[in-house]
């Protein structure tokens, strides 16, 4: 691993903020309840499609799992709670 995956991280977040920022409020101005999140399934697939990741949905229900491609990763969750 390298030692400053840190600055790493923090480098490529601050690159992609505004991005990042669309992608959260996108999410929030939709809420779902729990397991019927179907539209914030279909944003995280075609997001991490764009990433040039293979994607899996329908896990439990209207899980998104993405993985391939380079040997570096990011690992990531999306909690909508219900307002």
């Amino acid at each position: 691993m390298e030692p400053d995956i840190k600055g790493k991280i923090v480098e490529l977040s601050k690159k992609e903020e505004g991005e990042i920022i669309e992608l959260r409020r996108d999410f929030h101005r939709y809420p779902e309840l729990g397991f019927a999140e179907k539209r914030t399934a279909e944003r995280a697939a075609l997001e991490m499609e764009s990433l040039g990741l293979s994607v899996q949905t329908g896990i439990a229900g209207t899980g998104v799992v993405g993985g391939g491609g380079a040997p570096q990763f990011f690992c990531g969750q999306i909690w909508m709670p219900c307002p």
